[in-house]
């Protein structure tokens, strides 16, 4: 369980690194910005209390997991994971994002241990310019919006594979 876990996160969080870190998604000033910090900060919002715990203290413990054993390799780049409780609500989901965003300057968030912790953040990220990646919601469960949206991901098993 855990090894599968681990493996879908540590692909999401290369692949989000890969995306906003390439020079397509940040201007000259960003450039200049990656070369003094050599940090990449990835928010996590995840339903560490209510009805979601379980589930989501799992994957963030697999999160933490993988940005450790990323950051044991990095060369160039460390990765620094910032967690928010989003306490399996929706509204205290959508304040996660923004303050990731606005106070602690993240480039990319993983959250949405539910579909509906997700859906309100897949606007957020659009709006916002954040990479997205949801690690446990199926592309089958997905509204259209987040399905078009250039800034959302999925980490999710398919519905069939389950």
């Amino acid at each position: 369980m855990y090894q599968r876990c681990r493996l879908f996160i540590i692909i999401g969080i290369f692949f989000l690194g890969i995306k906003v870190y390439s020079p397509l998604s940040w201007g000259e000033s960003h450039k200049t910005q990656l070369k003094k910090e050599a940090v990449l900060k990835i928010g996590a919002i995840a339903s560490l209390s209510g009805a979601a715990s379980r589930q989501g203290k799992n994957w963030l413990r697999c999160a933490k997991i993988a940005v450790e054993e990323i950051n044991k390799k990095a060369e160039k780049v460390r990765i620094k994971l910032i967690s928010e409780d989003d306490q399996t609500n929706a509204g205290k989901a959508v304040s996660a994002f923004l303050k990731l965003k606005d106070f602690n300057g993240v480039r990319a968030i993983i959250g949405g241990t539910w579909d509906f912790l997700a859906e309100p953040l897949y606007p957020l990220a659009r709006r916002y310019k954040i990479f997205f990646l949801t690690p446990t919601n199926p592309v089958e469960i997905m509204s259209k919006d987040a399905l078009n949206n250039p800034y959302v991901f999925t980490n999710g098993l398919s519905l069939a594979a389950t």
